[in-house]
């Protein structure tokens, strides 16, 4: 069970070192992960702007409402940013609960 990242990031990652070792396609990494709208993901309806199918008006319009526009992955790349910049700390954190519970089993005397 992981502590810091969520299992949705534990996931993220996985699928995306999958990537890298040639596992995974980078195709379904994006369908997996990108944005989902109406039974619809960003990277088809972008497919569809690109063969025609939509206009790129009618993109604007799905995808550009109250922050839509960010793919999910970007999300996920955020948050892991994120706790990357906080490790020195969580750490720490991590460390300090490690000595407290160390020193409560160390006790002559246990409730």
């Amino acid at each position: 069970m992981p502590y810091v990242l969520t299992r949705r990031e534990v996931e993220f990652i996985k699928d995306w070192l999958k990537v890298q070792k040639g596992e995974m396609s980078l195709e379904r990494f994006f369908e997996k992960w990108s944005s989902k709208k109406d039974n619809s993901k960003m990277l088809d309806d972008l497919k569809a702007v690109e063969e025609g199918k939509m206009s790129l008006e009618e993109f604007r319009r799905k995808w550009t409402r109250k922050g839509d526009w960010k793919n999910y992955v970007r999300v996920m790349r955020h948050r892991l940013e994120k706790k990357r910049k906080n490790l020195r700390k969580i750490i720490k954190e991590i460390e300090s609960e490690i000595r407290l519970i160390q020193e409560f089993f160390n006790c002559e005397q246990l409730p």
